[in-house]
């Protein structure tokens, strides 16, 4: 059922034409109800009537949806639907994947056209479609994380979060993916940048000069599970609950960092966490930076004469491709599945 919804609400699309059909003759009709009253005034209406009563009675409201636009009608269903297989879901694990994955944007790579930076592995898709479905992975054996000796479970929770492996892969390749996209936007990156001298610390994964009007920016990418234990229950009720913290921790350690230099060495740098959970979704400070490298897109040279919300679903999509690829390749590494698995 899940993958009957919108990629929005952690589906794959797939919608099913027989859930839509009241709504979307309501909507037809509702929308060509002036033009039906004038050229059909006797029209009775009865068969839109009797499709808003069926609609209401599927969603079992206690205040019964009034004639509207298909799209408005459509996200009624939409939403009781993801309700409903949110309250089906067995453990606050799998509810907070599902909040992960119905992230705004979390599922960008769902409608990527599988061509040069945006293509996947067949391998690697079925894998982590079966990760964003929650469902099993891997055989009911018990086995061991080989990178850490820890028990794997069967949905793959325990290799997307493990500080071992591969993780210090995945997370060089979203700080390259953003590079790339901050240079073709036309900024100049630096990468790993000291920007406080005299400092151990690297606050810097991206050093972008005048990120901001007379301010560098300084980002520091970080990607968090909302699966570990620590996370998963309050990210089972609110999306983003792991980006946040995140964020917020990242916050605490530079001001602590940095009130150790002398103000003069970090005026005008901006301090930016970029943080991004293993299901997809960016923290709301990282939104604006990646709206901002969209926007340059648009107006260079190198965008094609794409349009602003293209060039925004271009740079979710090569960020989203980056990061699944490397999801799919922890889980992959850690259990082979055996043939005709996923």
């Amino acid at each position: 059922m899940q993958a009957q919804l919108p990629s929005r609400k952690g589906g794959l699309g797939l919608l099913s034409a027989s859930a839509l059909a009241d709504a979307a003759f309501v909507g037809s009709y509702h929308t060509a109800s002036s033009t039906i009253k004038a050229l059909y005034p006797a029209h009775p209406g009865t068969e839109a009537s009797l499709a808003l009563e069926r609609l209401n009675q599927s969603l079992h409201r206690s205040d019964p949806l009034a004639p509207a636009a298909q799209r408005r009608l459509a996200g009624h269903i939409y939403n009781s639907r993801f309700g409903e297989i949110l309250r089906q879901q067995p453990t606050v694990q799998q509810r907070a994947r599902l909040m992960g994955v119905s992230n705004p944007k979390a599922g960008a790579f769902v409608t990527a056209v599988p061509s040069g930076p945006l293509l996947l592995r067949s391998r690697e898709f079925s894998v982590i479609l079966g990760f964003r479905l929650g469902l099993a992975l891997t055989g009911e054996d018990p086995s061991q994380c080989p990178c850490c000796a820890a028990q794997l479970d069967q949905f793959g929770f325990h290799a997307v979060a493990c500080q071992n492996g591969q993780i210090a892969i995945r997370h060089s390749a979203i700080k390259s993916c953003l590079a790339a996209l901050f240079r073709q936007a036309g900024f100049s990156v630096q990468l790993e940048c000291a920007v406080a001298p005299g400092s151990a610390r690297r606050p810097a994964d991206l050093l972008v000069p005048l990120l901001f009007p007379g301010v560098d920016g300084a980002l520091d990418t970080t990607v968090v599970s909302p699966l570990l234990l620590s996370n998963a229950s309050r990210a089972a009720r609110e999306r983003g609950a792991a980006a946040s913290a995140a964020e917020a921790r990242k916050i605490r350690e530079y001001a602590s960092e940095w009130a150790k230099i002398p103000a003069e060495v970090t005026e005008g740098i901006q301090f930016v966490p970029m943080a991004l959970e293993c299901t997809g979704g960016w923290g709301s400070l990282a939104v604006p930076i990646l709206r901002k490298i969209a926007l340059a897109i648009t107006r260079s040279s190198s965008s094609y004469g794409m349009c602003y919300s293209e060039s925004c679903g271009m740079v979710y999509q090569r960020l989203s491709v980056a990061l699944v690829r490397h999801v799919a390749r922890q889980i992959i590494c850690r259990k082979p599945a055996p043939a005709g698995a996923l």
